[in-house]
């Protein structure tokens, strides 16, 4: 199946969890719901991580079923929200009275879900892809301490990718 189809496949679970993952922001270094959140859908798809950086952060990872490589990339994510009030309407705002996921977190959360859900079910790549799912971004240097609390030693990531999407806001 080409892997549009595929991902398109999962597009309705995948708005499940952002609306869920919007509703309940938490702010940074402080993530220990989402945290939790984004481990029982990894543990859901057996896919193996490590807990235990920056308070709330963690890296999962996918070893692909073809070859033998070492070779690696990082895909990373944030997660923590904004100190902010909701002021939108819709039936998945903020549960949290002054947080909000403002700056997409909440995106960026569900698409490394995804990405993970997918290439677990897909794993006919060679080498081994980590997820890292950083708390703390906004100002809280949650990335600076994940790599001092010792990401890099742990694994050998050689490659680190991310996104920064633009949410549209009502």
């Amino acid at each position: 199946m080409p892997i549009l189809n595929s991902i398109n496949q999962m597009l309705t679970e995948m708005k499940e969890w952002r609306q869920h993952l919007h509703q309940n922001p938490e702010i940074g270094l402080e993530e220990y719901k989402t945290s939790e959140y984004v481990k029982n859908k990894l543990n859901s798809w057996n896919i193996d991580f490590k807990t235990g950086y920056a308070n709330t952060g963690l890296v999962a990872w996918v070893k692909g079923s073809k070859g033998n490589s070492d070779k690696s990339i990082g895909l990373r994510a944030d997660m923590d929200a904004l100190p902010m009030n909701e002021k939108n309407s819709f039936n998945h705002k903020s549960q949290n009275t002054g947080l909000m996921h403002g700056c997409g977190h909440d995106g960026h959360t569900t698409m490394l879900l995804g990405a993970a859900k997918y290439l677990k079910e897909n794993s006919d790549f060679d080498g081994t892809v980590y997820f890292i799912f950083q708390p703390g971004e906004e100002g809280l240097g949650g990335g600076k301490i994940m790599v001092e609390e010792g990401i890099f030693d742990d694994f050998k990531i050689d490659e680190v990718y991310a996104l920064h999407n633009w949410p549209e806001l009502p």
